[in-house]
């Protein structure tokens, strides 16, 4: 093949469907195995014998297409592991079974690793039998996916040219990378979570502003407090502490209600939105622990500056 002797190229394969783009997919009745629920349903795709390889997806068991592989040659498939969990067997014990789909008989030669068709947003990993190009029939299109050792925007140029080899009046078109392909079904995902995370950073820095500001002055307000139990013999330190402990207390009694009223809320949400899923403990403890330093920040600061000041200075403070 033209493409496999560019230089840097380490794997090429081919299928009439790239995951993220549900364009060609073919839904096929699922293969008639011995415990089998006759109503579940599996994508069938055709690749070619490098496409595994090139494409990153893992072989669990048996083997991949060969040459040898051909439309004249007993009809061979290769299944995902979706397709394993599906009728109860194990990847070993499905290869070499015998099934049945679209009235053929065909032999299950391997099985390979889960891909997510639809993209990202699938609910789980789609049932797949994979078929070679040479017995899948026609497809209406092929893409070609190309293994690079570098970057592969350096080989665009060498595998136009190696695609022109082989028939200049079919030039190759959206050239892209499989991060490309990526990004461009993550998109609008990636703004609506850019605007969240910002419409949510602007909401903690308002939070944490308005928590330093009340807090302070709160322990502004016991300057008077604080020259009275220091010129009665009580130590910087002491004081100090009383005045962290009790901004602690305030500040953890806050982020209880406010987890509290999080988590009803969030379960409100999800009964109208399926598919959020739970709430992220470790952002709750994250944003937790901000709160609490900001609130002992917002103490310790006021509280060491009332201290260190003289207590009949502290005393005329009113």
């Amino acid at each position: 093949m033209e493409l496999e002797a560019v230089p840097e190229v380490s794997a090429v394969g081919a299928t009439n469907q790239l995951p993220g783009e549900p364009d060609d997919l073919i839904v096929t009745p699922l293969f008639q195995l011995p415990g089998a629920d006759p109503t579940q349903r599996a994508w069938r795709l055709v690749a070619t014998q490098g496409y595994f390889g090139a494409a990153g997806i893992p072989r669990i068991a048996g083997r991949s297409f060969a040459m040898s592989d051909t439309a004249d040659s007993p009809r061979v498939v290769i299944v995902n592991e979706r397709v394993c969990t599906m009728v109860g067997l194990s990847p070993r014990a499905i290869v070499g079974r015998r099934v049945k789909f679209d009235g053929q008989s065909a032999e299950v030669i391997g099985v390979v690793g889960n891909v997510r068709l639809r993209g990202p947003e699938d609910d789980g990993w789609a049932p797949i039998c994979y078929m070679p190009n040479s017995q899948g029939g026609a497809a209406p299109r092929l893409h070609f996916v190309v293994k690079t050792r570098i970057n592969p925007a350096a080989l665009a140029s060498s595998v136009r040219a190696a695609c022109a080899r082989v028939d200049p009046a079919i030039p190759p078109y959206q050239m892209r990378t499989l991060a490309a392909v990526r990004a461009s079904r993550l998109a609008d995902r990636r703004f609506a979570m850019t605007g969240t995370i910002t419409f949510g950073g602007l909401a903690l820095g308002l939070s944490i502003l308005g928590l330093y500001g009340v807090l302070a002055h709160l322990v502004q307000q016991r300057t008077k407090e604080i020259g009275v139990r220091m010129a009665l013999g009580a130590s910087a330190a002491r004081l100090r502490w009383s005045v962290l402990t009790s901004g602690a207390r305030h500040t953890v009694a806050g982020v209880g209600v406010g987890v509290a009223g999080g988590l009803g809320l969030w379960k409100l949400v999800t009964a109208q939105v399926p598919g959020l899923g739970h709430m992220d403990a470790e952002i709750v403890a994250v944003v937790s622990g901000i709160l609490l330093v900001v609130a002992l920040t917002a103490t310790w600061i006021p509280a060491r500056r009332a201290t260190r000041i003289n207590p009949l200075d502290a005393l005329r403070s009113e």
